[in-house]
């Protein structure tokens, strides 16, 4: 494959991933809104029922608007995009491998927080291995 034809390829590759976080993230805002809207109603149902989707929801859409800053910034090109995807995934799996998924805090809703945070980044991951697949090696 010629330089440019690569060029081509990854830069496509880039536009793509781009397009994935944007709609994801504005997915996210939306079941967002939602939710938000339905815990404004009926608070004590939708904190019972409703309060770990909402939590994670959340860390979702600051991972994929972190993840959208650092990609659609003018100056990313597609090596450092694969760099921050490839960096984003050792650092994942390095909170999955060697993080705990309890907490043993005094505050039972720190440590249900903490499950759910764990639980969040195992999704981060396979999310940004998907996503770091896009760009061929």
């Amino acid at each position: 494959m010629t330089t440019e034809a690569n060029n081509t390829t990854e830069r496509k590759a880039l536009n793509l991933v781009q397009r994935i976080v944007a709609n994801r993230l504005e997915n996210e805002n939306g079941k967002i809104q939602v939710n938000m809207k339905a815990l404004g109603e009926d608070f004590t149902y939708y904190l019972g029922w409703k309060c770990e989707d909402i939590y994670k929801r959340h860390l979702l859409r600051n991972f994929y608007r972190d993840m959208l800053t650092q990609l659609a910034h003018p100056d990313t090109t597609e090596e450092n995009a694969k760099e921050y995807l490839r960096h984003t995934v050792e650092h994942l799996a390095d909170d999955i491998l060697h993080g705990s998924p309890t907490r043993h805090s005094t505050n039972a809703i720190e440590n249900l927080a903490h499950t759910w945070e764990f639980e969040t980044k195992q999704e981060m991951y396979n999310i940004a291995v998907r996503l770091h697949s896009q760009f061929e090696d």
